[in-house]
């Protein structure tokens, strides 16, 4: 299909920044291979390959001939095979050569036409992010590294199951009160494996052996529970480390609460304006309590070699299977309180879902507001699953924590609670 020809104007604009691409994307080559000798693709090389890219196109739509960019790029990668072939003779050290930025070099060609046939967000987005991959090389050596075979195995699951098995999943509700649906089920898991995983990718790129604070406010992301029991019984063992660990405890319940915004903002954005304030109330007093909590502690031990948050890999089947049975429940529950127009039940079924699975209740009680249920009865039971999970993880510390985490813990977490609940019914 013949593409239509820009005025003059355009197509200098589209050069500009296809020009600026090839520039963005080789600046970052040139500094990583700036210690290697012999290097020769850089910034230069980069800008002209994507002004190659996008002239080779602007050329095809003068003409109408859709062969000449796809031509350029096989002459592309003509030179680029020679060169590399060029550089496997010549290489005379161990260890094997990577193909790195050549491949850069074939997409870089790729992005200039996209500019130049109208696609600037696009070819922009994927620039960018072509020079995050590039520049996060050991970031994701270490991360790679660091996973045991039960990780890659469990990961590859998932994986499996995800996109084999997601995308063939009937979408039709079905059961009483049409409240299960299997498509949108797994979907959820995926959601809550994927904000899982960034904690879990965190903590194993960061180290769980940084520090307790800097553990415990990473592993919030994957799960604040997780992080209060350890810290809990870490307490029993070292009581003298009961200061920074109750002061863990209070920061990965701050990271609950824009884990639990992400769900809601990704299931059903127009909760949001209902949830905001509440939210906002429940992380500025949480923060407020860190930062009192993190004067005290001043002078005082911080570190812990031995500290380590044991989190389960997001992307295990048995973990997601179990979410999406406890999700498949509440949906039920919800819903067959939204039918009876019981806004106790819906307010009983939010403080339960807090003393087990906050986010099946999160995205449960998002997904129903959607389908008719009131939004501000949803937005309470949300706000309401949230404060009693807070008290939750403090009656943790008192039970399995040394006394005084339990002490420093459930003061300011009452507190949080307290604040949380008045904002939750000043919402209106």
């Amino acid at each position: 299909m013949a593409l239509p020809i820009p005025s003059n104007q355009e197509a200098l604009q589209r050069l500009a920044i296809a020009l600026c691409i090839g520039m963005f994307i080789g600046l970052e080559r040139e500094y990583a291979q700036s210690e290697k000798e012999g290097s020769t693709t850089g910034m230069r090389t980069m800008a002209l390959i994507s002004l190659l890219g996008a002239a080779g196109t602007y050329l095809g739509m003068i003409f109408g001939e859709t062969w000449i960019p796809a031509a350029g790029l096989l002459v592309l990668g003509a030179i680029t095979v020679a060169s590399y072939i060029e550089s496997l003779r010549k290489r005379t050290g161990p260890g094997g050569l990577g193909m790195t930025t050549e491949v850069s070099g074939l997409l870089t060609y790729a992005l200039g036409a996209l500019a130049m046939c109208g696609q600037l967000t696009v070819a922009g987005v994927l620039a960018v992010a072509t020079t995050v991959v590039l520049s996060a090389k050991q970031s994701m050596h270490s991360f790679v590294h660091g996973m045991g075979q039960e990780d890659m195995v469990a990961t590859l699951k998932f994986a499996v199951v995800t996109f084999i098995i997601l995308p063939i999943l009937p979408r039709e509700a079905f059961g009483p009160y049409s409240a299960f649906n299997l498509w949108k089920t797994w979907l959820m898991v995926v959601l809550i494996a994927g904000i899982g995983f960034l904690g879990y990718a965190l903590t194993k790129v960061i180290g769980a052996q940084r520090g307790i604070v800097v553990s415990s406010l990473v592993g919030g992301l994957a799960s604040s529970t997780a992080v209060t029991l350890s810290n809990a019984k870490r307490s029993r063992t070292i009581e003298s480390l009961s200061s920074p660990l109750a002061l863990g405890i209070v920061l990965a319940g701050a990271m609950m609460v824009p884990r639990v915004a992400l769900e809601v903002a990704a299931v059903n954005p127009a909760l949001m304006p209902l949830c905001a304030v509440p939210m906002g109330t429940l992380l500025v007093a949480t923060l407020a309590c860190t930062w009192l909590m993190h004067r005290h502690l001043r002078g005082t031990q911080g570190t812990d070699e031995y500290h380590e948050t044991q989190h389960v890999n997001p992307f295990e089947l048995g973990p997601a299977l179990k979410f999406a049975a406890a999700f498949a429940v509440v949906s039920l529950l919800v819903a067959i309180a939204r039918e009876r127009g019981a806004s106790a039940g819906i307010y009983a079924i939010s403080g339960v879902s807090g003393l087990a699975q906050v986010d099946a209740a999160v995205i449960s009680l998002s997904q129903q507001a959607k389908e008719g249920l009131d939004p501000l009865l949803a937005a309470r039971g949300i706000m309401l699953t949230i404060i009693v999970n807070t008290l939750f993880k403090g009656g943790i510390a008192l039970w399995l924590g040394s006394r005084e985490l339990g002490r420093r813990v459930m003061v300011p977490l009452a507190v949080i609670a307290l604040l949380g609940l008045t904002a939750t019914i000043l919402v209106h």
